[in-house]
């Protein structure tokens, strides 16, 4: 194994909803990429502080979690960020990974869900898929994270699209 990939999130401070999401998600990731040691970080010490609290769980925030993967010995690290939009949070993360850069051969960074105009097609495409049948008097609520960033402009543009596209 001589590659790492450290998965970014906000995080929860539920423990059920991290059981139910974030928890399955780093599994999958583990199943599908079992030739590369995975890691994880959240971005938020307030959910972080939360769930040591709440749940004796230990998050690790970002330069914990690099901090590990170079002790560890990996030098290539692929990082993808778990948030939906290019937001505040994503920002933060570029910062980070720049004042670590020149400790590693190689560092790559994922995309947020919803970074191209391709992204929001197959976001609604993957809805379209996987929400129940609805009812056409009944309503579908999606919630994201905001963000004080421009892009926070992403949830009306995913609107307007699911309205064009009916």
């Amino acid at each position: 194994m001589q590659n790492a990939i450290l998965l970014v999130s906000f995080g929860t401070s539920n423990y059920k909803t991290f059981k139910k999401t974030l928890n399955k998600l780093i599994k999958k990731v583990e199943n599908n990429f079992s030739n590369f040691k995975i890691y994880t970080a959240f971005t938020s010490n307030i959910i972080i502080k939360k769930l040591k609290e709440n749940h004796n769980i230990k998050i690790d925030t970002v330069s914990e979690s690099l901090d590990k993967i170079l002790k560890d010995g990996f030098k290539d690290l692929i990082i993808q960020p778990l948030f939906i939009i290019n937001g505040i949070e994503n920002n933060l993360l570029h910062n980070i990974v720049k004042t670590y850069k020149k400790h590693f051969h190689s560092i790559k960074v994922g995309n947020p869900l919803l970074s191209s105009n391709k992204d929001y097609i197959n976001l609604i495409e993957a809805l379209k898929n996987n929400l129940p049948f609805i009812n056409y008097n009944e309503n579908v609520i999606l919630m994201g994270h905001g963000s004080y960033a421009s892009f926070y402009n992403s949830y009306i543009h995913l609107n307007n699209i699911l309205k064009r596209q009916g």
